[in-house]
């Protein structure tokens, strides 16, 4: 049976393009059309297209492939004697100085030989077995499978990167093709719709996965965690539970609008809050309780259903089995996905389909009703674009509409597209960035009404499955998946502490997921496609829509062709209209977005005069002095947080006491004390006492993951406090320091207000020491950064430290800082040894003068 594409018609038409930015960047690029520069480093800078104003996208198109009788091998093989030679200037580029371990005696040796000759013939029989018995998938003449031709770029990308063989599981192992993959994520999300341009934590994320069937598994883990999410919290609210100190306070908005403690919550109602709702609440927990993501996750994760799994949570809170909606043209992946995450086969709910192999809307508002019905959860309903024998796009408009339906009538769900075979063809709905050649007419088929209304649609759901090996032209293993909110993908992170460190950041694809250790080159391939062809209408459209007008040719000859013997029958999948009781096809469009005005305020330039001024610093006092080597500190967080306060009568500041590790340092000058009970001392003060924090947990607020610090700790903020005298000396280390004010009496009690400076520090205070004379290499903020910019920022942080540079003690007046270096110090240590061993021999040389005189 031959297996067509998407059977699509209609014209071209978009109501809004692609959001674009001041700021050229990696994602802008692949809709920008062809790139005329040629280094990588440079690959964020503005890219035109040059074309002869005689040629037609056609003849661009031919330089896409190798072509099916290897008509661009030549230029093929151009570019892979340019990529060994790049490969080979790499190499002896590392360490230049080194000898060579392969020399031209052990090349010339027999073994040496024999080897090398073993694999010319074993490579030589290994293509030639592959020649011979491979499936034809560059040909046009084979369509009996979803595969096709690899496009010239993307193999090329992908043999690059192979030769340099980078594992994409951190940014350790991958500095440069880790970006890339978070490029080409973005790249896809905004082709789907998804506005990359948000800036907010819900900022779209996607990432390269090795095919769909390990993406709609990866969609599978996260909706079945994001249902089950709220009822860990409330377990972690419950009387003696790490959290229950937020119990009587914590609200949450259900699904149908109602505002309500969590804690009062019933199960049916946690299970169906929306997914927007689910990813605030650690965002929620930290800013308005101080909560830290390392304290929220070992609170959670005895109750979460990755630990207890989902029986334990459904049994304790007497809730049914949770169900999947998909088509029955589904794939076999969601079966198969629901088997290996616990949710079970049977819990698939196949959702019958209507005479265009389209999922029934009417079907699935009676599936839904009765799981409204019956208090039965969803997992989610997935829509299909593109089925696999099929090609058809399931309405997901009517998905998306429905969902908005059932959530004012308490039943909530996630959205999944499955469109692995689809998603490219969402490369129609985008103009170009930079005008492309019209030419001479090239026959295109254009998309449907209908279907283009449906990736109209892609933007409202949750997640999207998409795989550039397949309508994307990329080598394998290449499949996707992108996030509407990037914070759904915290719902599958699995980390491992020998691998994943701090420094990888927001950077790091493999903690994300169910892949480990991935190529890299598989991303790489997918980004130089990306840029060469172009995910717009002039791009990847153009290529899909000929591709589609073939095989509408195709089918038009083989349905109108005579022969004398008919033994060819064509029955058409997309019934003629006498062959239909109703029309049924959507025509309503909507707009792909919304404008939006941007106001931006030029500030005039003043001129800052700058004066330098050298001065000593004194009246230096040591009023606490504690040492923080591990065996002076305790082995877990306090209950409480603790402060020192000291100062006047007239002036007092605060400086949080560090008693476990990782910490945070958090200083506030000129606080305000509003004591309702007791006083303070000008003598207390001078000396330093105790200031605890009774409505904050250090146990809940640290630890935080550098270079996040505490929310609660901002200027003016205000805290209900005790404060008491403390027992210890000035010297005395822990641990255990804090542990006497736990049953002592408060010398006072009221509120304190933060200063207008406060200065808190996860990174350096954390940090490993270095050895003295030695500086530690700033981290450069990638976030605005070009691509080179990027991964020149990332190799910093794995180059060797440099030696500071001498600087004197200056500092300006205006802000009154002193700039005080070890190098200073050091070179002071050293004059004052000289000198002192000067005087040591001068003493010896006299004493022994002096001697010899008496003798």
């Amino acid at each position: 049976m031959l297996q067509l594409p998407l059977r699509l018609s209609g014209s071209f038409s978009f109501p809004g393009s692609a959001a674009s930015t001041d700021c050229p960047s990696p994602v802008s690029e692949a809709f920008s059309g062809f790139s005329t520069d040629s280094d990588v480093s440079s690959s964020n800078t503005s890219t035109t297209s040059i074309f002869d104003t005689s040629s037609t996208r056609h003849d661009r198109l031919g330089a896409w492939f190798l072509g099916p009788k290897a008509e661009n091998i030549d230029f093929l093989k151009q570019f892979l004697n340019s990529v060994a030679d790049q490969t080979e200037q790499a190499r002896l580029a590392y360490q230049p100085d080194d000898p060579k371990f392969i020399d031209k005696e052990m090349q010339s040796s027999a073994v040496f030989q024999k080897e090398m000759s073993e694999l010319d013939v074993a490579l030589k029989e290994l293509v030639g077995a592959l020649s011979e018995h491979s499936i034809p998938f560059w040909s046009p003449r084979y369509n009996a499978h979803m595969n096709g031709d690899t496009s010239l770029p993307g193999l090329l990308g992908y043999l690059a990167a192979a030769l340099f063989n980078p594992n994409n599981v951190c940014t350790e192992s991958s500095p440069l093709t880790s970006v890339i993959e978070r490029d080409v994520g973005l790249q896809l999300c905004q082709m789907l719709g998804y506005d990359i341009s948000n800036t907010e934590s819900s900022k779209p994320w996607g990432h390269i996965v090795c095919g769909g069937s390990v993406a709609n598994l990866e969609s599978i883990w996260a909706a079945r965690n994001m249902k089950f999410y709220p009822l860990s919290l409330a377990c972690a609210l419950e009387p003696g539970a790490s959290l229950d100190f937020i119990r009587n306070e914590f609200e949450i908005e259900l699904c149908t609008g109602e505002i309500k403690l969590l804690s009062q919550a019933t199960a049916w109602e946690l299970m169906n809050l929306k997914p927007e709702t689910v990813f605030d609440i650690p965002e929620r927990l930290q800013s308005e309780y101080a909560i830290s993501a390392g304290a929220l996750s070992t609170a959670l994760n005895p109750y979460l259903i990755q630990t207890c799994g989902k029986d334990v949570l459904e049994k304790k809170f007497g809730m049914k089995p949770s169900k999947y909606f998909v088509g029955t043209t589904k794939h076999y992946s969601w079966p198969k996905g629901a088997a290996v995450t616990g949710i079970g086969s049977e819990h698939i709910i196949d959702v019958p389909v209507d005479i265009d192999a389209r999922m029934s809307i009417a079907k699935l508002d009676e599936q839904l009703h009765h799981c409204l019905v019956n208090h039965t959860p969803v997992y989610a309903v997935v829509a299909i674009m593109g089925s696999t024998e099929h090609g058809a796009v399931d309405p997901i408009k009517g998905v998306v509409q429905l969902r908005t339906k059932y959530q004012a009538l308490g039943l909530s769900f996630a959205v999944h597209a499955d469109a692995a075979w689809g998603g490219y063809y969402a490369s129609f709905l985008h103009e170009p960035e930079v005008p492309q050649p019209n030419g001479s007419i090239v026959p295109e088929q254009a998309l449907s009404d209908y279907t283009r209304s449906q990736l109209e649609y892609l933007r409202f759901a949750d997640s999207i499955t998409i795989d550039p090996h397949k309508s994307g032209y990329i080598p394998y293993p290449a499949g996707g998946l992108c996030y509407r909110d990037g914070r759904m993908r915290y719902l599958v992170t699995w980390t491992n502490p020998n691998v994943y460190k701090d420094s990888d950041g927001t950077e790091s694809m493999g903690v994300y997921g169910i892949e480990g250790s991935k190529p890299g080159a598989s991303a790489v391939g997918a980004w130089l496609s990306h840029r060469m062809i172009g995910l717009h209408k002039h791009g990847y459209g153009s290529l899909l829509g000929e591709s589609l007008f073939s095989c509408t040719k195709i089918y038009t000859h083989w349905a109108t062709m005579d022969m004398d013997d008919s033994s060819l029958i064509v029955v058409p999948l997309k019934a003629i209209p006498a062959e239909r009781q109703s029309l049924g096809q959507d025509l309503t469009n909507i707009l792909a977005g919304s404008f939006k005005g941007v106001l931006q305020k030029r500030l005039g330039a003043g001129i800052e005069l700058t004066f330098s001024a050298t001065f000593d610093v004194s009246n230096i006092q040591v009023i606490k002095n504690k040492r923080l080597d591990s065996k002076y500190l305790d082995l877990s967080y306090s209950d409480k947080m603790y402060f020192y306060l000291y100062g006047t009568p007239e002036q007092q500041h605060i400086e949080h006491i560090l008693v476990a590790s990782k910490n945070v340092q958090l200083s506030s000058d000129q606080v305000s004390l509003d004591l309702t009970e007791g006083s303070i001392s000008a003598e207390d003060l001078a000396q330093g006492v105790v200031v605890r924090m009774d409505r904050l947990r250090e146990s809940v607020v640290l630890p935080v993951l550098p270079p996040h610090t505490p929310s609660f700790f901002k200027p003016g903020a205000q805290q209900k406090i005790a404060v008491f005298r403390d027992p210890h000396t000035p010297e005395r280390d822990g641990p255990g320091l804090t542990e006497a004010y736990a049953s002592a009496s408060p010398i006072a009690t009221g509120t304190m207000k933060f200063g207008s400076m406060v200065y808190a520090d996860s990174v350096d205070l954390n940090v490993n020491p270095l050895p003295q004379g030695v500086e530690r290499p700033k981290r450069k903020d990638v976030s605005r950064m070009t691509l080179a910019e990027r991964l020149d920022a990332a190799r910093a942080n794995f180059a060797a430290p440099k030696a500071p540079v001498e600087k004197k003690i200056k500092t300006k007046p205006k802000h009154r800082v002193v700039e005080l270096e070890s190098s200073i110090l050091a070179t002071g240590y050293k004059v004052g040894s000289s000198l002192l061993m000067f005087i040591i021999i001068g003493l010896f040389v006299l004493a022994a003068f002096t001697l010899c005189r008496r003798l």
